[in-house]
């Protein structure tokens, strides 16, 4: 093979891994800049996970999410722990997560969680509808269980609640409702 062949054989194969190092950098940068959870993933979750890391080498996983996530983590930790594995919960919004409760003191949410990608990934194997999701999924008539925060969506359970907390998992049906 002349050495001309090889050159343009070598500016070829150069020429299209830059093209597709620039599309592959667009795409990245498109989807982290669009999507919430990927743009927090990268502007704040990976910078400071590696000295999180070294200084809580003695805790789990668990406890280094909690210590980093806060009280948006302890609350779907809560869901998890209120929930059987094969439960539907109906989870709230960013706008639920940050609403001003009718009584009580807001929480301290910061939304970290609020995405249904993010609660999923804590939640798996239960199913997560989200209400822009009600009436078009195949899950949406099959709630087992409310997420409550803020005191928000008690409307959908089909009893009343002895107490009226700002933070809860409610059982849809009654017959599965035990007071604390």
């Amino acid at each position: 093979m002349e050495k001309a062949t090889r050159n343009r054989l070598l500016l070829r194969w150069t020429l299209r891994n830059v093209a597709a190092a620039v599309v592959g950098l667009a795409v990245f940068t498109a989807v982290v800049n669009t999507n919430r959870s990927y743009h927090w993933l990268w502007f704040s979750f990976t910078k400071t996970n590696l000295d999180d890391i070294k200084t809580d080498r003695r805790l789990s996983l668990e406890e280094r999410l909690g210590h980093r996530l806060g009280i948006d983590y302890d609350f779907v930790q809560t869901v998890k722990g209120m929930t059987p594995e094969n439960a539907v919960v109906f989870y709230p919004s960013l706008d639920d997560f940050m609403a001003t409760p009718t009584h009580g003191e807001k929480m301290a949410f910061r939304g970290t969680m609020a995405d249904k990608v993010a609660a999923i990934r804590v939640l798996y194997p239960r199913r997560v509808v989200t209400a822009e999701e009600l009436g078009i999924t195949q899950y949406a008539d099959k709630i087992t269980h409310v997420a409550i925060v803020n005191g928000l969506h008690r409307d959908m359970v089909s009893y009343p609640s002895d107490t009226m907390p700002l933070i809860d998992v409610l059982p849809v049906n009654a017959e599965d409702y035990v007071p604390y």
